[in-house]
């Protein structure tokens, strides 16, 4: 009995043994093949990020805003926001922005000086985009509506973004959090109005 069980094991890894092969090239030229396309896709690798790699929100990038899409939907400034501060696969985004718009307000930081805020919007279709702005205490410090015009389109230039300009020289100093509503997607960035110039 154990020398039959022996004879048909072997026989079955002996004869499938081709097939295994052939199956294990296949996948691998599936995999290559995807990972070559995820770029110009969109699609990701899995994971995307490196599990071996701790997230350092403390890592010192440079501020050029040339937007990258992850794998989990956030739009990061640059590559070097994903890969170094938030361990990202270089497989695990790709260039461009997610979603229907980003906004971008940089520096953050408004000297007393300042008398106005400037929201770069990068826009993948026309429209109308509500703004509100929140104070400490949560009450509403600024709201509008701006006309939006497309001005993302895929590549490597950004194009002429929106700017929105927003007077702020009656606000007192401290945190305040600006909120952007386009097409039901929503994006929030924290700005501090300082007593000192820097």
């Amino acid at each position: 009995m154990k020398k039959t069980q022996m004879l048909i094991r072997n026989f079955v890894t002996e004869a499938d043994r081709p097939s295994m092969i052939r199956l294990i090239l296949l996948f691998a030229v599936f995999f290559v093949f995807q990972s070559g396309q995820m770029k110009a896709q969109g699609n990701f690798c899995y994971p995307c990020k490196d599990s071996t790699k701790q997230e350092n929100i403390f890592f010192t990038c440079y501020q050029d805003y040339n937007p990258i899409c992850t794998c989990d939907g956030q739009t990061l400034r640059n590559e070097c926001f994903a890969l170094n501060k938030f361990g990202y696969f270089i497989c695990g985004y790709y260039s461009g922005i997610c979603g229907s718009f980003d906004i971008d307000l940089n520096p953050s930081l408004i000297n007393p000086i300042d008398n106005s805020i400037k929201i770069k919007a990068y826009m993948n279709s026309s429209g109308f985009m509500n703004i509100n702005i929140f104070n400490s205490y949560g009450r509403i410090q600024f709201q509008g509506v701006f006309p939006m015009a497309q001005n993302y389109f895929t590549g490597p230039s950004l194009g002429q973004y929106n700017t929105i300009s927003i007077d702020v020289s009656g606000w007192n100093q401290g945190v305040y959090l600006v909120e952007a509503f386009y097409q039901g997607e929503r994006k929030v960035i924290k700005i501090m109005k300082t007593a000192e110039q820097f």
